[in-house]
């Protein structure tokens, strides 16, 4: 039995599940979370979890961020949660080391960009059935959550559809161009405004790509008519609540109406400018919404990703994830032949990190994989680029 490539298989399922693990087979267990024990299994089998001869530096950052939040239980407002949560990431690290060992040619890395986009496609269909069915009936907002936070699922359908540009070499685009329009009206029916500031700035940058390279004016023609009669299908048949609830985003900044976020970052700045060991050192990896009760009097996520590593790990923890952060901005400026495109594969992550809770998914951690696989199968046969790359 070739373990190997059982290893790869499951792998592919467990990135394509990734968008769906608000779906249980039954109480606190996901389809996903199988086929990652299977994985895992497999990649024992195969020596898959081992670490490979040239360890990138973005997965030594992770390893470093790991053993730094294990450390944080020696002081954690509640050692069971930060230890629970380490966990987490250590399996998170498993598909990482998987990832690296097995997706070794662009072939297969389009495969598992296509999982993780059939994920989010079967949602963002789901999502749209729903939404043209019920919302027609009311008159108030309606909003689909049958799969978990509308802002979680609009990131995960705006990042698949820069995954679906990146691996589409048609050359008329149909296909980028018609889960364009899928995802615009999933997003409407998410009801997610972040989602729709995301799905804007991709739009911009798919626009800006597509406007500076050399491209046969008749396909031109044909993206501008398509984008046209599909915004013009939106504008029909989203109700004006939706509509409504999305155009108010700028006078909602404008008026501080941040969905009471301004109130539990508010309280983050009074923990850390109060107590300077959670500013130092953190209150412990996955204790904010335990921590933050005394400044604002209940138990409530960051919806802030940023605020929530600086709160739990301290400003210890803060430098590894910007160093982190920073080593993907340049994997991307080292790549052979980058866009606006492959940016955006990081822009967008790091404008929902602002009001996500991504600290409990395992997004953070395939966002640095999938960039350094991205241009690694793209620096294939470039040697220069190779050697940059490794550094």
């Amino acid at each position: 039995m070739n373990f190997k490539k059982l290893t790869f298989f499951f792998c592919v399922l467990v990135i394509g599940f990734t968008p769906l693990d608000a779906l249980t087979i039954s109480e606190n267990l996901t389809l996903g979370y199988v086929f990652f024990v299977l994985m895992s299994i497999c990649a024992v089998l195969s020596g898959s979890l081992l670490p490979p001869k040239h360890m990138p530096k973005f997965a030594k950052l992770l390893i470093a961020f790991i053993v730094w939040a294990t450390l944080t239980s020696i002081w954690s407002y509640n050692i069971e949660t930060t230890l629970y949560r380490v966990m987490y990431l250590i399996q998170y690290f498993m598909i990482v080391l998987v990832m690296l060992n097995v997706i070794n040619t662009s072939k297969r890395l389009k495969i598992v960009l296509g999982a993780w986009t059939l994920g989010a496609l079967y949602i963002a269909i789901k999502t749209a059935t729903d939404f043209h069915t019920f919302a027609a009936s009311s008159s108030d907002l309606y909003r689909v959550d049958e799969f978990g936070n509308p802002n979680e699922n609009s990131f995960m359908l705006v990042w698949a559809l820069i995954f679906v540009y990146l691996i589409d070499t048609t050359k008329r685009k149909i296909p980028s161009l018609s889960f364009t329009l899928v995802s615009a009206y999933a997003i409407v029916a998410n009801g997610s405004r972040m989602g729709f500031i995301l799905f804007v700035v991709t739009l911009l940058g798919f626009i800006f790509s597509f406007f500076n390279k050399k491209m046969n004016p008749l396909h031109i023609v044909v993206i501008l008519t398509l984008l046209y009669i599909g915004g013009s299908f939106l504008i029909q048949y989203i109700p004006e609540s939706s509509f409504s609830r999305l155009m108010s985003i700028g006078s909602n900044i404008e008026n501080h109406e941040l969905a009471n976020r301004d109130i539990i970052w508010l309280a983050a700045y009074n923990a850390l400018s109060t107590n300077p060991q959670y500013l130092l050192l953190g209150s412990g990896w996955g204790t904010f919404n335990e921590a933050i009760q005394l400044y604002a009097g209940y138990a409530i996520g960051a919806h802030n990703f940023y605020i929530n590593i600086l709160m739990t790990t301290g400003l210890v923890g803060m430098s590894i994830v910007l160093r982190y952060l920073y080593v993907l901005y340049k994997y991307i400026n080292k790549t052979v032949n980058h866009t606006v495109i492959t940016y955006l594969v990081l822009v967008v992550p790091l404008i929902s990190m602002s009001s996500t809770n991504w600290d409990s998914r395992r997004w953070w951690f395939l966002m640095g994989t999938f960039i350094y696989l991205i241009l690694k199968t793209n620096n294939i046969g470039n040697e220069n680029a190779r050697r940059k790359l490794s550094r």
